[in-house]
């Protein structure tokens, strides 16, 4: 009778967890390949921050289903379990949950995109309960079916094993018994709850190790030996020079030749200073406009480099930008001008060269750097869910601004902006011209001390552009500004570089 129970209460509890299994896997995966992770990201919230923020979005649903089964099992007129400590099964279910939870993020990174990942979750999951059948089967030695615990699922097995013996001897799982096993080439519910434990362990560190070497086409990826890298050269030894760069670039970090190992990139960059050909500071004054005096750079370039497997998008690129100016990336579509925004932001990786905002090294202290960074990227990144209100507090709160403060941000830029009317709309539901206002209210959410616009006035009407034109020139004086465009005119208007 009890091997009957345990049979349909495993079954059960295998539905739902792997039905959860599915949705969380295709979620998490919709986010990193629609860019939102980064999108968060790029406001200063941390990988390891948004990782716990992803499981407290799933542990409700656990917690759901871990008390919810410990009473259908406990408490009905005809409890499948009569005499077990009802606190161990809801752990059980709880531990075990989480287990699954942490397949799913690892398969959410394991897949390229959404469209099989759904399909990929489910097929890890079936397969892996394979060993666990198997290993009922067998009378196995002590050691190996500890050995085995690592495996998904078999951990759970123990567990009812253990309730169905104690169960059919009238005695039950309980604190005082859970450290001894009483089945045939078991473990005890202690050791199951360990290895569950152990098991979760392995696979989100797992999922922290993928999401660092393989985090879409958005993120920035680190080689896989990363953690077997000895970091370079201290901060203070990279902090930005105040000259120009057009005359002494690098000469605080290492004088005029050096080796320095790109620790977050995948290649190795090894800038040659006596190089002509290769060192960018070498150009003739007459073409390229000296720095203004005493300014203080917010962007520095060094000599970046973006090859792709058929293409070189970006070679060489060295350029200062400094505060309390607009400065204008004007090329046509197809320049480059997107890659350089989101090498400078850290959505994707350079091939070659440093980046520097605010004197920070976008690689190596790329949540430093994004707590002061707002982007409005050329593509609407919205999530779909949210109201413009909430999109707007959201940002706020994250740049550490109070629950007041968000409010009241919502509603000034959504008025700056012609968007009072559509403050409870989703944004999704906004018409395109819409849309880029509400990403520009995005980007100044929090009040960003460097701004990377990207085509922020495409899609707009003459009349919205002309007034978005007025509030970029009124911000230029607080922060530093870098701004992409293919409109002559609009560079013109905005552009003091």
């Amino acid at each position: 009778e009890f091997k009957g129970c345990w049979g349909v209460g495993d079954w059960k509890g295998g539905n739902w967890a792997s039905s959860n299994l599915t949705h969380t896997t295709k979620y998490n995966a919709s986010l990193v390949s629609r860019r939102f992770s980064e999108l968060i990201k790029m406001v200063g919230v941390s990988q390891n921050i948004l990782g716990v923020s992803h499981f407290l979005n799933v542990l409700v649903s656990g917690l759901v289903f871990s008390i919810g089964g410990a009473i259908l099992l406990k408490t009905t007129s005809t409890p499948l379990i009569n005499n077990s400590n009802g606190v161990l099964i809801f752990l059980m279910l709880l531990l075990y949950f989480n287990t699954v939870m942490a397949m799913a993020f690892v398969c959410s990174y394991v897949s390229k995109g959404t469209q099989y990942v759904a399909t990929l979750s489910v097929l890890a999951y079936v397969v892996l309960w394979i060993p666990a059948r198997v290993q009922l089967d067998y009378d196995l030695p002590y050691v190996v079916t500890l050995a085995t615990g690592l495996l998904p699922h078999v951990p759970m097995h123990w567990f009812w094993q253990e309730v169905s013996v104690l169960e059919m001897y009238g005695s039950g799982v309980y604190f005082s018994n859970m450290l001894t096993a009483k089945a045939n080439s078991n473990a005890s519910v202690f050791l199951s709850f360990v290895f569950m434990l152990v098991q979760a362990g392995l696979l989100y560190a797992l999922t922290w190790y993928l999401s660092l070497v393989a985090p879409g086409q958005y993120g920035q990826a680190l080689p896989w030996n990363f953690l077997f890298k000895v970091r370079p050269i201290s901060e203070s030894e990279v902090k930005i020079q105040e000259h120009s760069l057009f005359k002494d670039t690098l000469s605080g970090v290492c004088g005029t030749s050096c080796v320095v190992t790109q620790y977050w990139s995948k290649n190795e960059v090894i800038p040659d200073m006596e190089s002509e050909e290769e060192d960018p500071m070498a150009q003739d004054p007459r073409f390229f406009e000296s720095p203004p005096a005493n300014a203080e750079i917010g962007i520095k370039i060094v000599n970046v480099s973006k090859v792709y497997p058929k293409q070189r998008v970006l070679r060489n690129v060295s350029l200062e930008v400094y505060k309390g100016e607009i400065t204008v990336l004007l090329g046509h579509n197809g320049a480059g001008k997107t890659t350089l925004m989101s090498i400078i932001t850290g959505m994707t990786s350079a091939t070659e060269g440093t980046v520097y905002v605010n004197g920070k090294d976008t690689l190596r202290q790329r949540d430093e750097v994004r707590q002061n960074l707002g982007l409005c990227p050329q593509h609407n990144l919205f999530f779909p869910d949210l109201s413009l209100r909430e999109h707007i507090m959201f940002f706020t709160m994250l740049k550490r601004g109070t629950y007041g403060e968000a409010r009241a941000s919502s509603r000034q830029l959504a008025t700056q902006l012609g968007l009072q009317a559509k403050l409870g709309a989703q944004c999704r539901q906004l018409s395109g011209g819409m849309q880029r206002r509400a990403q520009l209210a995005c980007a100044l959410a929090g009040g960003a001390t460097v701004l990377i616009l990207d085509e922020p006035t495409s899609g707009l009407d003459v009349e919205t552009r002309r007034e978005l034109w007025d509030l970029l020139l009124s911000l230029r004086g607080e922060r530093t500004v870098l701004l992409t465009t293919h409109f002559m005119e609009e560079a013109d208007a905005l552009g003091d570089r």
